[in-house]
């Protein structure tokens, strides 16, 4: 056996493997519309509860989108800023969600200084889920994440 066999072994593994991470990710695309559209259904709902709950925080949030109109994908969760004397105004702070065009992550913009990723991810039973630092998470931790600086800025400070 010589190197040339060798070489020839490694690029059929490659070959393999690029294959399988192909399929893969055709499985996660299938299913990534719905996942985004869950969270931001989840994150709606959320905000919904929060405000008939007295949260001050959440009476202040704007949400804009349809979950359910399939072209959109950059849902907006509007954050007005309190007014610091002397301006008359402040500009809002806008949180957004965004599935990536590769249909792999949902973009989070907005709660710290560089963007966050939720990815999708196939699990070992072979369901598709996001996954924050490593974590897979259900939709309702997914909308706690994107949430809780938001809602409790006094003890989950957004940067």
């Amino acid at each position: 056996m010589t190197w040339i066999d060798d070489d020839m072994a490694e690029l059929r593994r490659l070959q393999d493997s690029a294959a399988e991470l192909a399929v893969r990710e055709s499985q996660i695309r299938a299913v990534a519309e719905k996942i985004y559209n869950d969270l931001w259904k989840e994150v709606i709902e959320r905000i919904a509860e929060a405000k008939s709950k007295g949260n001050h925080h959440a009476t202040l949030l704007l949400t804009n989108g349809d979950p359910y109109e399939r072209r959109i994908f950059d849902h907006r969760i509007v954050v007005p800023q309190p007014v610091k004397p002397p301006a008359s105004s402040s500009d809002p702070k806008y949180v957004i969600l965004t599935l990536t065009s590769d249909r792999l992550k949902i973009e989070i913009a907005g709660l710290q200084n560089s963007k966050d990723y939720l990815t999708l991810d196939l699990c070992d039973d072979g369901v598709v889920r996001p996954k924050h630092q490593g974590e897979y998470k259900q939709i309702d931790e997914a909308a706690r994440l994107i949430l809780r600086p938001l809602l409790f800025p006094e003890m989950f400070s957004a940067k």
